[in-house]
C-alpha cells in the first residue's frame, strides 16, 4: 500500500492518503507529522508485528492522571486517610457524638 503526502490547497498543512484506495489517513497536519505518519504506516505494512515504542523523556515524570486527581480529592492510602481529620469536626456548629460527650462533663 503506497502512501502519498500532498499539500492541502490554500492551507499550510498536509494530507496523507493511500494511493490505491484514496483513503485519507491524516487530513490536515504539519509536514513533520505527515512524514511521521507515513513512516508509521510503512512500518505496519512491512512488519505485521510492529509495536510502536512509547517516547518518554528521561528525568521527567508523568503529571496528573488518576493518582494526581485522587490525591487532590483526598483519596489515598489507609495511612493517609487515618491521619486526616474528618470533615464533620471541621464544620463550625456541627454536633457530633464526640462533641456532645466531651461537653457533658464540663460545667
Amino acid at each position: 500500500m503506497p502512501y502519498t503526502m500532498r499539500k492541502v490547497s490554500n492551507k499550510n498543512c498536509y494530507r496523507v492518503s493511500n494511493r490505491r484506495t484514496k483513503r485519507v489517513m491524516s487530513k490536515c497536519t504539519s509536514k513533520k507529522n505527515a512524514q511521521k505518519q507515513m513512516r508509521l504506516l510503512r512500518a505496519i505494512q512491512f512488519n505485521k508485528s510492529f509495536v510502536p515504542r512509547k517516547s518518554t523523556k528521561k528525568g521527567q515524570k508523568q503529571k496528573g492522571g488518576f493518582f494526581g486527581l485522587g490525591a487532590m480529592l483526598g483519596f489515598g492510602t489507609k495511612k493517609q486517610a487515618e491521619s486526616t481529620v474528618p470533615l464533620s469536626n471541621t464544620v463550625p456548629g456541627s454536633t457530633t457524638t464526640e462533641n456532645t460527650q466531651s461537653n457533658v462533663g464540663q460545667p
